[in-house]
């Protein structure tokens, strides 16, 4: 759904996932970023104020998983990418 950006079904579909397991770390990723291109067409505070949520809990959780240091970059560059105006 993201990347038919048909973001608001996308995001109700992670927020789902983090329902059932708030550990999951692919569903915080994904949302953040769902949440990130959204803002990039939105220009909505709203979402990015909830991208930088999500991807700052990523972030912090250390991507959750062996391996995960890749998805831990891009969440960083994403996150220096939304400090801007």
């Amino acid at each position: 759904l993201k990347d038919q950006k048909k973001y608001e079904p996308a995001a109700v579909a992670f927020k789902k996932a983090l329902e059932i397991d708030p550990a999951l770390h692919d569903a915080v990723y994904n949302l953040g970023m769902t949440y990130a291109d959204w803002f990039d067409e939105s220009r909505s505070n709203d979402h990015k104020d909830k991208a930088r949520e999500y991807l700052q809990k990523f972030v912090a959780g250390g991507g959750g998983k062996e391996g995960g240091a890749g998805y831990v970059k891009a969440a960083n560059d994403k996150l220096y990418a939304l400090s801007g105006p």
